[in-house]
């Protein structure tokens, strides 16, 4: 089996996910595992007023009380999918769910919100700590032959094989274990 674990911001991503599922599934991958950063709301309003509350309780079992109520300055000319409302957001959530493989994992789950921000504001540009932590939650606790770590706007494009198990059937046969892109 091969799967994908993927840092996922709903809200500015749910718009081209399918897009992303299929491509990756077209590639041979089995499973879809979203790490849900709670932070994520944040973006909008406190956590007190946010209208995404209900989103984050249904699928998350989040203590909202828990979150920080850090806000994100938003950028312009990113489609933060304001016109969409929770129940927009957690219908175009649940077909995805329906139709590809897909798991959540609530990233306070995986790394306390205190250890999360200090490795996000570290001078550790490639985020390895945070990348480190996920693989190693993933693997103890999903099972899978292959794991990937991709973000929503990386595609795997291969150009000498038409699928990941013909990539990863060429590297066994080479005995590589590891493939950092």
């Amino acid at each position: 089996m091969i799967a994908v674990y993927c840092p996922v911001y709903l809200r500015l991503e749910i718009n081209f996910l399918e897009e992303w599922l299929i491509h990756h599934e077209n590639l041979n991958v089995d499973k879809f595992v979203f790490c849900i950063d709670d932070r994520d709301r944040s973006m909008f309003q406190d956590v007190e007023s946010s209208k995404h509350n209900n989103f984050y309780k249904r699928y998350l079992n989040v203590n909202l009380n828990k979150i920080s109520t850090h806000k994100w300055v938003k950028k312009p000319f990113v489609d933060y999918s304001d016109h969409l409302s929770d129940n927009d957001i957690e219908s175009m959530f649940d077909g995805l769910k329906n139709n590809h493989n897909i798991s959540t994992v609530n990233m306070t789950d995986v790394i306390s919100a205190c250890e999360l921000h200090k490795l996000l504001v570290s001078n550790d540009p490639f985020r390895t700590g945070v990348a480190n932590i996920l693989y190693k939650y993933m693997t103890n606790t999903h099972s899978s032959d292959y794991w990937f770590r991709l973000d929503p706007d990386e595609f795997i494009y291969l150009n000498k094989y038409k699928t990941l198990t013909d990539l990863i059937t060429s590297l066994e046969s080479k005995n590589v274990t590891c493939i950092r892109f």
